[in-house]
């Protein structure tokens, strides 16, 4: 196992998982006949936390002293199996030699080395019946390399002692596995700055984006961590944002966007492709005008705003005439080209930046109008009405050309003793009126 400078040992397996996933691995492997090579592997990392080589620590045992020492601490028989032919033991032949290159038994074989279980039973070796536990050995690519067994002659042992026997045994492979990681601690005392950092960036992948980064040093894990101080305040300022984003547009301010300003790279990417998601959320999908919940948000915005303010409110509701029939006649497809070609004119027809148009629901359409009286309200709905009798649709039948809409005004100065659906109420009804009374116009309620 002498290494030479310069030796590629990148394409193992347990120094690859290292390099390309950063995992620390500890597992048992082959070395000589006579050895068995416990290995320790951990990733190291460059000032931007790419990975750039990685660490590898060997701890060899001469089999045949560990078998003996197992067997005096045990008082059993130890056996190595290696591709079924016993390579290491404790047993000894009538002559006084090692029992070496005996057969496992074949069922035993298959058990252990082909299915990788354990075995505990009896067997026969050397003409004697024994009580026999065998187990695996693997290595750093999962493949089993040999078995290691303890027993002892039926008669010499007594049944008292056999569940201590295993229980040793097993004691003993833990003690290995606790040796192993006090080696590994060890060295984390000695990066204990990457060790708390280790620490930090796992509660901020759980999710938690308050945790303080402690990390104060001046040697290149300090910079590492400034530069995640960084990150994490980009993130907590952007979920901020995103928040009052939220927050705004539940109070009916639609027009609120996230602040992308110092953003960069998919940062910018990611709170443009938010803001896109919140204004789809608010919109209908058709006509692209905003929708109910949208308009119900506004609403009671404009209407706290207006009895803040002691201002006027109107409010527009308009219907498009006999459109059950129009679908009916011509196809939904015909339909959905009507009201798009409504939604157009309405949206063109808002003059003021703070005028707000939606789709109430099927045909019909809403519009506020804050700081608005009824004169200017009526003036605004006669030009849409207007409007939409004057358009042109896209179709392929003449008939489906033309449409008209029915339009209900109502303005209100807002009080602590009324409510904003009485604005809406009010100008349903007064909608109801033209379409009782003729379609095609406008009616103010009053």
């Amino acid at each position: 196992h002498d290494k030479v400078s310069g030796d590629s040992i990148a394409n193992q397996q347990h120094v690859a998982n290292a390099l390309t996933n950063g995992s620390v691995t500890t597992y048992f492997d082959t070395g000589s006949v006579a050895l068995v090579v416990v290995r320790a592997v951990a990733p190291i990392y460059d000032t931007d936390g790419s990975i750039i080589g990685a660490l590898s620590a060997d701890f060899r045992f001469d089999i045949n002293e560990t078998v003996d020492e197992l067997k005096n601490i045990l008082k059993a028989d130890i056996n190595v199996w290696l591709e079924n032919k016993n390579i290491v033991t404790t047993i000894t032949r009538q002559n006084g030699e090692r029992a070496l290159g005996l057969r496992l038994d074949p069922s035993i074989s298959k058990i252990v080395m082909n299915d990788g279980k354990e075995y505990n039973g009896t067997t026969i070796l050397l003409e004697k019946p024994r009580r026999f536990f065998c187990m695996p050995l693997r290595n750093s690519k999962g493949e089993i390399f040999a078995a290691i067994s303890i027993g002892n002659p039926i008669e010499e042992m007594k049944a008292a002692s056999r569940n201590l026997i295993i229980e040793i045994f097993f004691i003993g492979f833990i003690g290995l596995a606790i040796a192993i990681i006090l080696m590994f601690f060890i060295v984390s005392i000695l990066i204990k700055s990457v060790v708390t950092l280790s620490v930090d960036m796992n509660e901020i992948a759980l999710g938690n984006l308050n945790i303080e980064i402690n990390v104060e040093s001046s040697d290149e894990v300090g910079n590492l961590a400034k530069s995640i101080k960084k990150m994490i305040n980009v993130i907590r300022k952007m979920i901020v944002d995103i928040n009052i984003m939220i927050y705004e547009h539940a109070k009916g301010n639609s027009d609120y966007r996230l602040d992308t300003e110092g953003l960069l790279g998919d940062y910018k990417i990611l709170a443009n492709n938010i803001s896109e998601l919140a204004d789809e959320s608010m919109k209908d999908r058709l006509t692209k005008m905003s929708n109910r919940h949208t308009f119900d948000n506004r609403l009671e915005l404009e209407w706290n705003r207006a009895m803040r303010d002691r201002t006027l409110l109107s409010a527009l509701m308009i219907d498009l005439d006999k459109f059950k029939g129009y679908n009916d006649t011509f196809g939904h497809a015909q339909g959905d080209l009507a009201l798009q070609a409504a939604a157009e004119v309405f949206m063109c027809s808002i003059k003021s930046k703070i005028d707000f148009a939606a789709r109430w629901g099927g045909e019909e359409f809403v519009i506020l109008l804050p700081s608005t009286d009824s004169i200017s309200a009526i003036t605004v709905a006669e030009r849409i009405r207007a409007a939409i009798e004057n358009m042109s649709i896209p179709c392929n039948d003449e008939r489906a050309a033309k449409i008209t809409v029915s339009i209900g005004v109502n303005t209100q100065m807002p009080a602590h003793h009324s409510n904003s659906s009485s604005l809406i109420l009010k100008a349903d009804e007064a909608l109801y009126k033209a379409k009782q009374t003729g379609r095609n116009k406008v009616v103010f309620w009053g």
